[in-house]
């Protein structure tokens, strides 16, 4: 049998192949020889791994005193489930003036934090402000990763994991007295194929 110190077979990986070392082979006379391959990385929540054992055919051929290998390989395939998921959270950062909440005149502060919290690329988001019920939203203020208009924003993509964070402010007016209105910030985005994220809206009510 070979010494085997340095080879590869193919992984798939969602829609990449990769080779994987395994060790170099070192061949003294011609024959057949077979080898078991198998993936040994465990499923998760990701990936579910393919597991079982394959076959691995080399022929070595004695071509005029020269050792020339034909190898008879197999693919592993690994399958990835696709998460595309963003949430979002809305916070009031202002002091409300009064036991109550706030007088007409005063400007309330608010923060929404959007999350790509799935496994894909997030692409094309727009993030948009708005009281329930109501035509308007939040003034959504200009920062990083991201551009506005009025109560909306747009973020070119987010990878997972990735956070942006987006200040808003919103001056009481006097059809707001003695209201209670709840604050809401909503998505929407593509994923990598073209398809909806799950979005979990942020929501905080203003007395």
């Amino acid at each position: 049998m070979p010494e085997s110190n340095n080879a590869t077979i193919t992984v798939t990986r969602a829609d990449k192949q990769v080779a994987v070392p395994l060790g170099k082979i070192t061949y003294t006379k011609s024959g057949t020889y077979e080898y078991l391959v198998k993936e040994t990385t465990e499923s998760d929540e990701d990936w579910t791994c393919d597991n079982e054992a394959y076959k691995v055919t080399v022929n070595i051929i004695n071509n005029d005193g020269v050792l020339e290998p034909v190898i008879s390989g197999t693919t592993i395939t690994n399958i990835f489930t696709k998460k595309p998921h963003l949430t979002i959270t809305k916070t009031e950062t202002s002091t409300r003036t009064t036991v109550d909440g706030y007088l007409v005149g005063d400007t309330i502060s608010f923060s929404i934090t959007v999350v790509n919290d799935g496994n894909v690329v997030i692409n094309d988001i727009n993030v948009l402000d708005q009281f329930k019920g109501l035509p308007y939203g939040a003034t959504l203020l200009t920062g990083t990763g991201y551009t506005v208009n009025a109560n909306s924003a747009h973020i070119d993509s987010m990878e997972p994991g990735e956070s942006i964070t987006i200040p808003a402010t919103y001056t009481v007016v006097e059809a707001n007295e003695n209201t209670v209105m709840t604050n809401q910030a909503t998505a929407t985005g593509k994923d990598p194929d073209g398809g909806d994220p799950t979005i979990v809206p942020g929501e905080t009510p203003v007395p």
